[in-house]
């Protein structure tokens, strides 16, 4: 009987080498927390491997599916992974995968992280591939990680050439985000010159990195657009003049700084306004951003009132379109005052429907439900249609029961 179960096991474990040897598939080990991240890294460094992350999650649909099977269970690719990386697998939604994912941002699962053992990312994929073209991104990735310390031993010699600063910066922007890369995208753009600018590799690096209005790539595309003469889909000019815009009203924002502000509407915006509002109305939107946004509003109350001053009719109806953004977008108590005050403006100038009835659901807010009720009646004798005098009447109605008569 003895020897009968010995048969017996050595059958069981040559089936399960067969089957493995049959059916490969990438191999993962789970990681949980961060002393098993430590140990894993470890391993993979005693074992000078690269390093794969899966994260996934349970409700995924991705993570369970048959293409994922498929792709991972390639014979090729699993046999590729396995020699060159350790591959391992982390639930997003544990405490260590919540802790990875703010790191590494993941809006697609499952995601994929190649890297090394020392912790640099050096790409990142989001969803599936065909299993060839996983094969290719594992395979140009372990190059890349192996050529890391030399292209880092030519960034301190300065002799980098372009394809190698553009690997340079895409790992630095993985591992240090756009703004923790700013000081090395200014060093690469140090070595542009105008002929450069027509280089179709370097424009994804134009539009993320050539955004501030102080950038000298920036300025000589502004000063004449023509020097990029091959504009495509890749690199579309009103695209790139979005984006210098955003991004340079974000750090006036962040440094409450109205002098870059001002430097926007002055030099940002003749170049972006080909959109349906005029350079004029883009001028009043940026400064009343920038101001809502810095918590000035009597700024923006003063530099309101001034456009609407300047228009030759419709006064009222700018004041309440003003005021319908302030609460649409804003949820404080100094916006919905702030909002109050133009609607008071525009009921001076012309009693509408609509100003009357915002002015009452802002007195209802605040519990002056008498004045509320006389201007929700005072709605309801207004409306022009149907629709409206069944809202004044649904405002009503929505008043404290003691307070209806």
């Amino acid at each position: 009987m003895k020897r009968l179960f010995s048969i017996l096991l050595i059958a069981t474990i040559s089936i399960q080498v067969s089957h493995a040897q049959l059916f490969p598939r990438v191999k993962f080990v789970n990681v949980a927390t961060l002393d098993d991240w430590e140990k894993f890294l470890t391993l993979a460094e005693e074992e000078n491997l690269a390093v794969l992350v899966e994260i996934c999650v349970n409700w995924a649909q991705g993570c369970r599916s048959t293409e994922r099977s498929q792709m991972l269970g390639d014979r090729a690719l699993a046999r590729f992974i396995n020699t060159n990386y350790l591959s391992v697998q982390i639930d997003a939604d544990s405490e260590f995968g919540e802790m990875l994912t703010q790191t590494f941002p993941v809006t697609a699962y499952p995601a994929y992280l190649f890297g090394s053992y020392e912790e640099v990312v050096f790409s990142k994929l989001e969803g599936l591939l065909s299993s060839e073209d996983f094969l290719k991104m594992a395979t140009e990735n372990l190059n890349l990680i192996k050529s890391y310390p030399e292209l880092v031993d030519k960034y301190l010699e300065q002799t980098l050439n372009r394809e190698e600063w553009l690997n340079l910066l895409g790992i630095s922007e993985l591992n240090n985000g756009l703004l923790g890369t700013q000081p090395l995208a200014r060093e690469f753009m140090l070595t542009l010159d105008e002929e450069d600018l027509n280089d179709t590799t370097i424009w994804p690096f134009i539009t993320r990195f050539c955004l501030d209005i102080e950038n000298a790539v920036f300025r000589t595309i502004a000063r004449d657009s023509s020097v990029v003469k091959h504009s495509t889909e890749k690199f579309d000019l009103l695209d790139y003049f979005r984006s210098v815009y955003n991004y340079n009203l974000t750090l006036a924002i962040f440094d409450r700084d109205s002098l870059k502000m001002e430097r926007i509407i002055l030099e940002v915006l003749p170049l972006k306004t080909k959109d349906t509002l005029t350079e004029a109305d883009f001028a009043l939107r940026t400064r009343q951003v920038f101001l809502t946004e810095t918590f000035n509003w009597e700024g923006y109350l003063k530099i309101t009132r001034a456009y609407v001053e300047e228009q030759s009719e419709n006064k009222a109806q700018y004041y309440q379109g003003f005021a319908q953004q302030l609460l649409e977008n804003y949820e404080d108590e100094d916006a919905a005052k702030t909002a109050e005050v133009l609607i008071d403006e525009g009921l001076k100038l012309e009693r509408t429907f609509e100003l009357v009835i915002i002015k009452a659901y802002l007195l209802s807010a605040r519990g002056e439900f008498d004045e509320a009720q006389r201007r929700g009646f005072e709605a309801k004798r207004l409306a022009a249609n149907n629709h409206q005098d069944r809202f004044a009447t649904e405002f009503l109605n929505s008043l404290p029961d003691w307070n209806r008569r």
